[in-house]
């Protein structure tokens, strides 16, 4: 008998690994992850060593110069992205505002600006955490 992993086992796995990395990094606990492996009918042994095994992992990666460096672009683009929606609100607001200069009405794009200008200083806090 092989030990080897079927192709649909290696899928499984690194789809599992990948949810698993999505909750560390939005940050969930490894204990409510390790829970959600249990209810999958996981020994727990084998469940904390798999949740520990990514935390690891993504901790090395994170303090690793290409994980600072991929991290701080995807910071960079959250930046970005911030300023658009900010420029957007505030156009949308303008525009209509001098549209409705006769007496109309008009829209504040307050949430796209409010979204935006969260989405920058998340961004530029995070790219200051971590480029080098």
């Amino acid at each position: 008998m092989s030990d080897a992993l079927t192709p649909e086992e290696e899928r499984a796995i690194a789809q599992l690994s990948d949810a698993v990395a999505s909750q560390l990094a939005e940050g969930k606990s490894r204990e409510n992850i390790v829970k959600e492996l249990l209810k999958q009918e996981w020994h727990e042994d084998a469940a904390v060593q798999f949740v520990d095994n990514i935390a690891n992992a993504m901790h090395e990666y994170e303090n690793s110069s290409e994980g600072r460096n991929e991290i701080a672009k995807r910071y960079a683009r959250h930046m970005i992205y911030g300023v658009l929606w900010v420029v957007g609100g505030t156009v949308v607001t303008v525009a209509t505002y001098g549209a409705a200069s006769e007496g109309g009405k008009y829209v504040v794009a307050w949430g796209a600006i409010v979204y935006g200008a969260i989405d920058f200083f998340r961004g530029l806090w995070g790219w200051l955490k971590y480029k080098d």
